[in-house]
C-alpha cells in the first residue's frame, strides 16, 4: 500500500512539472513575439512615417542632396506647395503613433551654396506662406504633427511670373528637422528651371538616387511626374512587381484611362508636378537594386 501511495505521489509530481514546463515555455514564447512586434513597429516609425511630397528622408548629418528641378510656366504666377506628413506618403492608414515636433527651415542659396541676402534683390521676389524671407534669405517655423492621427502641414512657395527667370540661378534648401530623431527631411529645390512654357514631362522614382543602391527596405515607391506641356503621357508598369495605388488613380479623375498594367494621363492643365504611389506585388526580390526598380515603370509621351 505504501509503495502505491509513493508511486501516485511521484506521478503527480511528474505531471505538475510537465505542466509548469509547458506553461513556462509558452510564456517565454509569447514574450519573444511581443518584443518582435514592438521592434517592428518602431522600425517602421523611424524609416517611413515622416515624409513629404518633395523632401527626401535622410540621416540628420546628411548634407549632400541633389538639386531637384520643379518646372514651372511663366504664363501665370507660380505656386508650389511642400507637404510635411507623419504617415507613409499617400497612405493615410499608416500614421506615426508618436508626436513629432520639428523645425521647418527654407533658405535661398546660389548654386555655390552661398546664402542670398537682401543686397541681391532676389529674396524679395519669393514668399513662403505669404511671408517674406528675412535678411539672410531664410524662413523658419516650428510645428507639431500629432501622434496617432494622419496629419499634413502645407507650405506654399509663391513668386510672380516676372520673377521666374531671376530665380532660375538659385535654389531653396528646405529642411524639416524633428527635435528628437536621427533623421530629417531635406531637399534643394530650383523652381526657376524649365521656366518656359511647354516643358516636356518626365517621370522618376523619388527614393531611387543610384542604380547600385539597395532598395529591399522599401515597402513601396513614390513616383514623380513633372512638366508644363499640355499633353498625354503613358505609364506602363511591371504587374509582377508593382501596381499603381487607387489613391493615385483617383487624383486624376476623368483625366486618366486605365488598362491592365498601364495608364494614360492628360497633364499640363491643372498642375506641373504630381507624386504617384506604386505598391509592391509579390514581395521584395532578393538583392534588388535601384536599377531594378527603375525598370518597373516605363514613362513615355503619347504620340497622337
Amino acid at each position: 500500500m505504501k509503495h502505491k501511495a509513493t508511486r501516485r505521489i511521484a506521478l503527480w509530481l511528474f505531471v505538475v512539472s510537465v505542466v509548469l514546463l509547458i506553461s513556462g515555455t509558452m510564456a517565454a514564447y509569447n514574450r519573444v513575439e511581443y518584443v518582435k512586434r514592438v521592434v517592428s513597429t518602431k522600425n517602421e516609425t523611424k524609416d517611413f512615417l515622416f515624409s513629404s511630397n518633395y523632401l527626401y528622408l535622410r540621416d540628420a548629418s546628411a548634407q549632400q542632396v541633389p538639386v531637384r528641378m520643379i518646372p514651372v510656366s511663366t504664363q501665370t504666377d507660380v505656386s508650389v506647395t511642400i507637404t510635411v506628413c507623419n504617415y507613409l506618403q499617400n497612405d493615410l492608414t499608416r500614421a506615426n503613433e508618436e508626436t513629432i515636433t520639428y523645425v521647418f527651415t527654407a533658405q535661398l542659396l546660389d548654386f555655390n551654396g552661398n546664402p542670398l541676402t537682401a543686397g541681391t534683390g532676389l529674396i524679395s521676389k519669393l514668399k513662403i506662406d505669404n511671408q517674406n524671407l528675412d535678411s539672410t534669405g531664410t524662413y523658419t517655423t516650428t510645428k507639431t504633427l500629432t501622434g496617432g492621427t494622419a496629419e499634413t502641414h502645407f507650405y506654399e512657395i509663391t513668386c510672380s511670373q516676372d520673377s521666374v527667370e531671376a530665380l532660375s540661378g538659385c535654389y531653396l534648401q528646405i529642411t524639416a528637422t524633428p527635435q528628437e530623431n536621427g533623421q530629417r527631411l531635406i531637399a534643394r529645390l530650383n523652381i526657376g528651371s524649365g521656366a518656359q512654357s511647354g516643358t516636356p514631362w518626365s517621370g522618376r522614382f523619388l527614393e531611387v538616387t543610384d542604380d547600385s543602391q539597395s532598395t529591399t527596405e522599401l515597402d513601396g515607391f513614390n513616383y514623380s511626374i513633372s512638366g508644363t506641356e499640355v499633353t498625354t503621357i503613358q505609364l506602363v508598369w511591371n504587374p509582377n512587381r508593382v501596381t499603381l495605388s487607387q489613391w493615385s488613380i483617383n487624383m486624376f479623375g476623368d483625366k486618366i484611362t486605365l488598362d491592365e498594367n498601364s495608364a494614360r494621363i492628360q497633364v499640363g492643365e491643372d498642375a506641373t508636378n504630381y507624386t504617384l504611389q506604386f505598391y509592391r506585388v509579390n514581395g521584395i526580390p532578393e538583392n534588388e537594386t535601384g536599377a531594378d526598380v527603375r525598370g518597373y515603370v516605363t514613362f513615355s509621351k503619347v504620340i497622337n
